[in-house]
């Protein structure tokens, strides 16, 4: 009987040993599978440089044509087209201008205007001037309106 016990009790520690093995993990009872870490967590990577001062795009503003035009210094006329002549097509090309600081023309698109006299406008108004326009004494570039008037001579 005293073998028989014994016996039931090495049985009863064995099964809680591999019970208490089972749910141990390295060791440590209710521990995670691989256990307490050897080595110390790597720092957190150090923060983002500031951004560097980039150039960022100039003021725009936008000027009525007829004030933007008292600031033109060099004006080229636009070549009529030999296509819109034999057409006999007269009439006004309207563009959309920005003006960079520096006064030369940066952007510009067609508003309206006839197919034929829209590129004779635009090459000729690529090539203008402005004086150049500042707001509290900074360069700004100018939106502005240009319109140009095709009329055939009789």
């Amino acid at each position: 009987m005293n073998t028989c016990r014994i016996f039931l009790i090495a049985i009863l520690i064995a099964i809680t040993w591999t019970a208490v093995q089972a749910q141990s993990k390295d060791g440590i009872v209710g521990g995670v599978v691989g256990g307490a870490p050897t080595t110390p967590p790597a720092p957190p990577p150090p923060p983002p440089p500031p951004p560097k001062e980039s150039k960022t795009a100039p003021k725009q503003k936008q000027v009525d044509g007829s004030v933007q035009e008292r600031k033109l210094i060099h004006r080229v006329s636009p070549v009529y087209p030999p296509k819109a002549k034999e057409a006999k097509i007269q009439g006004a090309v309207r563009l959309s201008a920005v003006i960079a600081t520096d006064g030369t023309i940066k952007d510009l698109k067609a508003i309206s205007g006839h197919q034929l006299l829209v590129p004779a406008a635009i090459d000729a108004v690529k090539q203008w001037k402005y004086q150049p326009a500042s707001e509290n004494d900074k360069p700004v570039e100018v939106i502005t309106q240009i319109t140009l008037t095709f009329t055939l001579a009789n």
